[in-house]
């Protein structure tokens, strides 16, 4: 009996590009894109977590955003937190079984818009 050769995992970053596909076209400067990109991972790693420690991390959110960015309105990240909700069920939808987590992500600035770069732990972890 032979062992099957393992079929090549997608990048981490293709799958985040296809999850959050919208989502991230949304903003014209490289901090607006950044900070959507930002968000998808959050969701992703938020989606890859068991549902208790999920709504656990959900709860929490509104807290640890106000820390990072102290001006923020509650308005707007009662509206992060939709677009997470919505990420979120976009990834378990799509993706179920990759449970990696993203430890960095960055959007790249080239000739024809912009690109991302994403990091994560590896397939088996």
């Amino acid at each position: 009996m032979t062992d099957e050769p393992k079929a090549p995992v997608p990048k981490i970053s293709e799958r985040i590009a296809e999850m959050a596909a919208g989502f991230l076209r949304v903003g014209d400067s490289l901090i607006e894109r950044q900070n959507r990109l930002n968000t998808a991972c959050t969701a992703w790693n938020f989606a890859c977590l068991h549902r208790k420690e999920r709504k656990h991390q959900l709860e929490k959110y509104p807290e640890l955003h106000l820390r990072q960015c102290p001006g923020e309105s509650r308005e707007k990240i009662a509206n992060i937190i939709k677009d997470i909700e919505i990420l979120i069920e976009r990834k378990r939808k799509l993706f179920p079984d990759d449970n990696r987590t993203v430890v960095k992500a960055r959007v790249i600035r080239i000739d024809t818009g912009f690109r991302i770069e994403v990091t994560s732990t590896s397939a088996d972890a």
